[in-house]
């Protein structure tokens, strides 16, 4: 450890010197403040500094002041050497910025017990500092790992609405967190069906978010021998669609454990058929969908089902409702009816409604983005404190290009 001495008394100044080296302590002997101060400018390692009070051109308090303004990466450690003993100058020594005091002449195994302290302080200071640092590269290293987490799951997410006719779609993704426990997809099943699913898992952060990937490759619409959605057959056209409710019933076998970890999610799952403009779709839990129609907004509220991972013997249901020109269907995690404003009021799902009636007879894209803007108001100047994923489709009119 580094030890700066300001002394004006050489005899003193010698004296210091010498016990310090003789306690393998490195010394640096100055005769005024002024002195001493241009040494902290310009030496960095120095650790501890043992100063008089009274000196010449700057006395020991104002080097002591300025000391303590300056920005220093290592704790200066700081013994006052005086004659003074008011209870005033103590207070005056302490409140400028001293660590402590030894009175003059003092004496050597007094200073030896400060000077040890000094050093355990300035030792834990610095171990202090190790750990921060390697906090510091740690946390840096998590912050680089979620980063590449979060372009994987936006990798994950449809990069394009798929062509389906007269059917328009549009989405948010909006995650609270680095990795969200949100994960949305619209896939083409066949030449006349298109499917769709918005799933969140409880939950925030990384055990989510794996989860939520998890179940982005299980929801693979490629149809395989042991496809959730569309499974191999011997007949043609050689593949079987699977409907919504069956997909549910697997996702909860394959999940049936979920449950004793508190870990579940919710789900819709839907299939268009865009010859037909009829929707099949299965609920898990999730928020209901909300339609707008020529009537105006309302929940598609039926269709029960518990979330997935609760209850291995939970039953299912699905229903299908018919698409009419214009109509535009919206599907949404509960971090959109659950907001709450700068009051902590709730916006609830006749929030949603409300807000959705704002939107009738709007483009998809627009509908959808002006939702969002009115959560981002509501919400303000708070917080987002849950994941925000919104899909929004509509079925245009005839007429319309």
């Amino acid at each position: 450890m580094k030890v700066l001495i300001a002394e004006d008394d050489i005899v003193s100044g010698q004296l210091l010197s010498r016990l310090l080296k003789k306690w393998a302590l490195e010394a640096v002997e100055t005769q005024d403040g002024a002195q001493a101060w241009r040494a902290l400018e310009n030496d960095p390692e120095i650790q501890l500094l043992i100063t008089d009070w009274m000196m010449p051109e700057m006395d020991g308090l104002t080097l002591v002041k300025k000391a303590r303004s300056q920005e220093r990466e290592k704790y200066l450690h700081i013994i006052m050497l005086t004659a003074k003993s008011s209870h005033q100058d103590l207070l005056d020594g302490l409140n400028a910025g001293a660590d402590t005091f030894l009175n003059k002449p003092f004496d050597a195994a007094e200073l030896e017990a400060h000077v040890r302290v000094a050093k355990r302080m300035v030792e834990l200071e610095d171990r202090t500092m190790r750990q921060l640092e390697e906090l510091r590269e740690k946390n840096n290293h998590i912050r680089n790992d979620l980063e590449a987490a979060r372009r994987i799951q936006q990798a994950l997410l449809p990069q394009e609405a798929p062509s389906a006719g007269r059917y328009e779609f549009s989405w948010v993704f909006d995650s609270c967190d680095a990795v969200a426990g949100d994960m949305l997809n619209i896939f083409p099943l066949d030449e006349s069906h298109v499917g769709f699913y918005v799933l969140d898992v409880a939950g925030h952060g990384v055990q989510a978010a794996l989860l939520s990937v998890s179940l982005s490759h299980l929801l693979d619409p490629m149809p395989h021998r042991a496809g959730l959605l569309k499974r191999r057959v011997e007949s043609e056209p050689g593949y079987e669609i699977v409907e919504p409710r069956n997909v549910a019933d697997e996702l909860n076998c394959q999940f049936e454990k979920l449950g004793h970890t508190g870990v579940f999610f919710t789900m819709i799952y839907g299939i268009i058929d865009t010859r037909q403009h009829a929707l099949t779709y299965t609920r898990t839990g999730h928020p209901h969908p909300v339609i707008v129609d020529s009537e105006g907004a309302r929940s598609l509220g039926y269709c029960e089902g518990l979330p997935i991972g609760v209850d291995e013997s939970a039953v299912f249901e699905q229903k299908t409702i018919e698409f009419k020109p214009g109509d535009q269907l919206f599907v949404y995690t509960d971090g959109v009816d659950e907001i709450a404003d700068a009051e902590g009021n709730i916006l609830g799902a006749e929030g949603v409604r409300r807000l959705l009636n704002q939107t009738k007879n709007q483009p998809i894209r627009k509908a959808v983005m002006s939702l969002r803007g009115a959560l981002q108001e509501y919400v303000a100047p708070n917080p987002q404190l849950d994941d925000i994923t919104i899909l929004g489709i509509r079925l245009k009119t005839v007429n319309e290009p």
